[in-house]
C-alpha cells in the first residue's frame, strides 16, 4: 500500500445551500481545504445540515485560510457561502492509501 497526494478545486454553485465537498466516497488520511485567494466572501465548513445564514461556530474561511482534517470521508464535509457568494471556491489537497 502506498500513500498518494491528490488535488482538486471545488466551486460553490448555490449560496445558502450546503454542498458536499465531493460526491464520491473517498476516505482521506488527511485533507487540507484552502479558500481561494479570489474569493470575495467567507466560506463556511460543516456537515449536511450546514446553512450559512443560521450557522454559528462553524469554521469560516477567508481567502487563503486553511482548515485541516484527518481520517475523514470527503463526502461528509460540506461547504456554504452567504447570499451573493456563488462561484466562490476552495482548493483541496488530500492523502489517500492506494493498493500497489
Amino acid at each position: 500500500m502506498k500513500t498518494t497526494l491528490e488535488f482538486f478545486t471545488k466551486t460553490i454553485a448555490t449560496p445558502d445551500t450546503a454542498e458536499a465537498l465531493t460526491t464520491s466516497r473517498i476516505f482521506a488520511k488527511s485533507v487540507t481545504i484552502q479558500a481561494l485567494p479570489s474569493n470575495t466572501v467567507d466560506i463556511m465548513l460543516g456537515d449536511s445540515n450546514l446553512q450559512f445564514s443560521t450557522a454559528n461556530g462553524s469554521p469560516q474561511l477567508v481567502p487563503y485560510q486553511t482548515e485541516h482534517y484527518e481520517n475523514v470521508y470527503l463526502d461528509q464535509i460540506y461547504l456554504d457561502v452567504d447570499t451573493g457568494g456563488a462561484g466562490q471556491g476552495v482548493s483541496v489537497a488530500y492523502q489517500v492509501h492506494k493498493l500497489l
